[in-house]
């Protein structure tokens, strides 16, 4: 067979396989559903300004006399960005997503591995996204998403700048500005996304086995869609995790993967354990969970589980354990928390409380000075930053700034209320006076801290 013979069969060949995937994608177009977002969060999303702080601190790049380098901002940063500037206006009900393509790497715990086809049915207005050619990255939001014209529009900070402009990237996109509007065709967007944070209730989850069912036959998606609730801050959907970490687990039982198996067994532990506390807490039956952990154990070795736990593991155990009233098992969880990171102030601070539950004043009163010294500290570093000059565009900076020292000041406040009371009940009076008076002076500080962020 000839050279040209070979190569017209190859051509043939690619050309079928075309088709047959054309036909494929638009017969998941046909059975597509956009998932639409409950209106409370639709209307917190695209009515806010929030976004805007999200995108606009740091500012555009070549505004500045020293626009390189700016600080490198990683996706999950992003995201714990999102988190922070979004966690008073959001309900209790509202998860903050993050997607990423699973041609790169990062922390499955964080962030959800999907195939970058996925993103096509899972893009949404609203949603923050982070587009790279490789060579540059950069964080937008979704305006607009129309399917019917195979289009995504763009409301970005700075339109007529944004690297998607013909003859400024790598990817060969040659994006539309219209009224301030950048727009790409689906296929130019699939080129350049990284990654998707969306803001939805747990019920995304299954839509997005809707969209893609094979992905509940993959561990580690499976695991990191468990994770996503899982890590909802306040405990509230660690339930709701157990279904898709018990699914990861038995999946990765399929495989000779040990490190899969001993991380979704991890997982997995802390959520029983979370749950467990939370049934003590409210005095339901915990023996059925017990037990299911004692089984994982005995499994994988509670030894070799436990090389994958991490600090933040074992604090979240004692802030449970605690709240059920078991002090003893909190401070052995704050212990670990501060053998792995003896700068955990929070640690310390909780494992102070614990202490001085069960009357251990001097344990007490150590553990609060140790969290006192590590809170000042930290919070004469940032107020370093207050120094820098103002400009309209730090002014956004300075108010971050605020926020984060006046964390402190309740932190430390709360640590000195400890403190405080084991003096007392040591008979250390002037000590007690002393940190009451502190206080009130911190008190006193917070309020005027407040007045200047309402002008």
């Amino acid at each position: 067979m000839t050279g040209i013979k070979k190569q017209i069969i190859y051509l043939f060949i690619m050309s079928e396989r075309r088709k047959m995937s054309d036909k494929k994608d638009n017969s998941m177009n046909d059975q597509f559903i956009e998932r639409k977002r409950p209106d409370y969060i639709q209307n917190l999303i695209t009515g806010s300004h929030q976004w805007s702080k999200v995108l606009q601190n740091p500012p555009y790049a070549g505004d500045s006399e020293k626009p390189r380098p700016l600080p490198k901002t990683t996706f999950l940063d992003f995201k714990e960005k999102i988190q922070g500037i979004f966690r008073i206006s959001l309900s209790s009900d509202v998860l903050i997503y993050a997607f990423h393509s699973d041609k790169y790497k990062f922390n499955e715990q964080e962030s959800i591995p999907i195939p970058k086809k996925d993103f096509i049915f899972l893009a949404r207005e609203a949603d923050f996204v982070l587009l790279s050619d490789r060579v540059t990255q950069h964080y937008t939001k979704i305006y607009k998403v129309d399917r019917k014209l195979s289009k995504i529009f763009l409301l970005d900070p700075w339109p007529n700048k944004i690297f998607l402009r013909e003859g400024y990237n790598e990817a060969g996109i040659s994006a539309e500005i219209v009224d301030n509007i950048v727009s790409i065709t689906m296929d130019e967007f699939l080129r350049i996304i990284v990654g998707i944070i969306t803001f939805d209730t747990p019920e995304l989850i299954e839509h997005y086995f809707h969209i893609n069912s094979s992905a509940k036959k993959n561990a580690h998606r499976v695991l990191s869609l468990g994770c996503s609730l899982l890590n909802y801050g306040n405990d509230k959907f660690v339930d709701r995790s157990l279904p898709y970490l018990r699914l990861a687990l038995n999946l990765s039982e399929q495989t000779d993967n040990t490190d899969l198996k001993l991380k979704i067994a991890q997982r997995l532990i802390v959520a029983l354990n979370i749950i467990y506390y939370i049934n003590l807490l409210n005095n339901n039956d915990a023996e059925n969970i017990k037990n299911e952990i004692q089984d994982i154990y005995n499994k994988y070795s509670k030894i070799d589980i436990d090389k994958y736990s991490i600090a933040e593991d074992y604090y979240r155990l004692g802030n449970a354990s605690g709240r059920a009233g078991q002090y003893i098992d909190a401070i052995n969880f704050y212990s670990e928390v501060i053998s792995i990171d003896n700068n955990h102030e929070d640690a310390y601070l909780y494992r102070a409380l614990a202490k001085s539950n069960i009357q251990d004043t001097n344990g007490a009163i150590n553990d609060a000075t140790k969290a006192v010294g590590l809170l000042e500290r930290k919070y004469n570093k940032a107020k370093l930053s207050l120094n820098e000059p103002v400009n309209e565009s730090s002014k956004l900076r300075q108010l971050e700034i605020f926020n984060t020292l006046d964390q402190f000041k309740y932190k430390i406040t709360e640590v000195l209320n400890i403190r405080g009371n084991a003096y007392y009940l040591t008979g250390q009076k002037d000590l007690a006076y002393k940190d009451a008076k502190t206080i009130q002076h911190i008190q006193n500080e917070l309020n005027a801290t407040q007045q200047y962020k309402n002008t």
